[in-house]
């Protein structure tokens, strides 16, 4: 049982750690492409 709880919060991190990534992903790439060098 206790198996089961650590790998929902594992399989639930994993994910928030994605939307994460996604986001600072968008936050820094979006300007550069709006601002190219």
């Amino acid at each position: 049982m206790r198996m089961m709880i650590i790998m929902m919060f594992l399989i639930e991190m994993d994910s928030i750690l994605m939307i994460v990534v996604v986001v600072v992903v968008k936050i820094v790439l979006v300007p550069k492409m709006m601002h190219p060098l």
